[in-house]
């Protein structure tokens, strides 16, 4: 998702494999299936005011069409492509424990913070944690994102 040049990548993950080798990868589906890296996303670029990338752009979503993905494999040289989609739930134990979690690993969220002042991050991390409050489960009191993803193995 996040390789500046996804063909070059692929092709050297390819050649880098003894004959009959396997490489699989993980990448997140569209936003839509995607509450959590979706949602913190989009709450930080309206609130830094920061326009989407352009497209093509490396990203958490770049690699969510799944016919692109499989043509990228198979351009590099993959064959016998197994591709499934799961579901995956990250639960929290409050809206502050994800807006650290947020802050500790996003390294786009970090990027799109870089410019701002302490002040407006400490806004910024309470606008997240607000949204968060969004997505608490009733019956446990955490805070839940239900998210889905692609895999795809590949063979050389």
């Amino acid at each position: 998702m996040f390789l500046p040049d996804l063909k070059a990548g692929l092709s050297n993950i390819y050649w880098s494999l003894v004959e009959g080798g396997h490489f699989a990868a993980a990448v997140w589906a569209s936003p839509a299936q995607d509450t959590l890296i979706a949602t913190m996303m989009s709450t930080v670029m309206k609130e830094t005011k920061s326009p989407p990338p352009p497209p093509g752009t490396p990203g958490p979503f770049s690699l969510s069409d799944e016919n692109n993905l499989k043509n990228s494999f198979i351009t590099s040289g993959f064959k016998d492509l197994i591709i499934e989609r799961m579901n995956i739930s990250f639960d929290f134990y409050s809206p502050n424990e994800f807006t650290t979690y947020v802050i500790e690993t996003a390294g786009p969220l970090q990027m799109m913070l870089a410019n701002q002042t302490h002040e407006r991050k400490e806004e910024i991390l309470k606008v997240i944690t607000e949204v968060a409050k969004k997505y608490v489960d009733n019956n446990t009191g955490k805070v839940k994102f239900e998210n889905e993803y692609i895999c795809i193995v590949g063979k050389k």
